[in-house]
């Protein structure tokens, strides 16, 4: 049987990061914010909050000065600058419901066959630093969600759209999943510009959509493929590079650094007579550059595109 104390630290477990990043913010408040209200505002017991402390420390952001029976820390220069970003950036309104929309999506991922927000409402889903939602934003962006088709729910007169028997859509499980709940990049995937990159050689690459969905055409593919070397995985390789770039989250001398070498990769590959070697120094390039980037959907597609590239080298 499971005792509310170990209860408690199972929630942490589960929760560590978020409850970090509150921690870090109420010690970034004022010199006067300590440890203890923290912890007992939020009902965390020692064990959990010297979880807290072990998570900041070891990230730099504070100094551990527990005592036997104490949890207690104290915020460094750079546990500091965080904490004023984090709090800078949930007052920004855009940030705020963007965090709003994809916590929605993921409480109806796992809470089918709810009735209305309520419980949403009443979960830690609602709870954001020092200003909650509030029920009108919830009933706001449940209209919003239900207006782009993310989430489905039943149409009651007097009752705003998306708020009655909500439940998550295809579409929204697939901004979940391939997004990260990201409602704007979602909904912005098919608005970005589709990139075609043309040779003298008339080899196109076309950019279907935002996961790297290729066609090919060129002669110099169907030769080479003849003479033992079928390039079309590694021109498929450097058209997902260039299509993913802007949501790796490399920064912009990385990113052109790695669309030069895609580009280049490519032509090689297209050319008449490619060569192995420089192909696979590009290709060791371009994944060592996106080995840094964050672990998502899209890296690590275009990660095993890569994989793929290199065996077709190798033969």
């Amino acid at each position: 049987m499971i005792d509310e104390r170990t209860e408690g630290l199972t929630c942490m477990r589960i929760n560590i990061e978020e409850h970090a990043q509150g921690f870090l913010e109420h010690l970034g408040e004022s010199d006067d914010a300590d440890v203890s209200t923290y912890l007992a505002a939020h009902q965390i017991d020692i064990q959990a909050g010297s979880m807290l402390v072990d998570y900041l420390v070891d990230r730099g952001w504070a100094k551990d000065h527990s005592t036997f029976g104490e949890v207690d820390c104290a915020l460094t220069g750079s546990g500091l600058a965080v904490a004023q970003r984090l709090r800078t950036e949930r007052r920004s309104p855009a940030h705020r419901l963007s965090n709003l929309r994809a916590r929605m999506l993921t409480w109806l991922e796992h809470n089918r066959g709810t009735q209305d927000w309520s419980d949403f409402a009443a979960s830690e889903a609602a709870r954001f630093g020092d200003a909650d939602f509030t029920w009108a934003e919830i009933e706001r962006e449940a209209a919003y969600l239900y207006g782009h088709r993310l989430i489905t729910a039943a149409t009651i007169d007097q009752a705003e759209d998306g708020t009655i028997s909500p439940a998550i859509s295809a579409e929204g499980r697939d901004c979940l999943i391939h997004f990260e709940g990201d409602v704007n990049q979602y909904l912005n995937r098919s608005a970005r510009p589709s990139a075609q990159h043309t040779t003298h050689n008339t080899t196109t690459i076309t950019m279907a959509d935002s996961v790297g969905n290729i066609t090919n055409a060129s002669s110099h593919v169907m030769q080479n493929a003849i003479s033992g070397l079928d390039t079309t995985k590694v021109l498929e390789f450097a058209g997902a590079v260039r299509q993913t770039l802007p949501v790796l989250g490399l920064d912009d001398d990385a990113q052109r650094t790695v669309d030069g070498q895609a580009e280049e990769l490519h032509n090689e590959a297209n050319s008449a007579a490619p060569n192995r070697g420089k192909m696979r120094q590009l290709l060791d390039g371009i994944l060592e550059a996106l080995g840094s980037a964050g672990a998502t959907v899209a890296q690590k597609m275009v990660l095993a595109a890569g994989n793929e590239a290199i065996q077709a080298i190798n033969g």
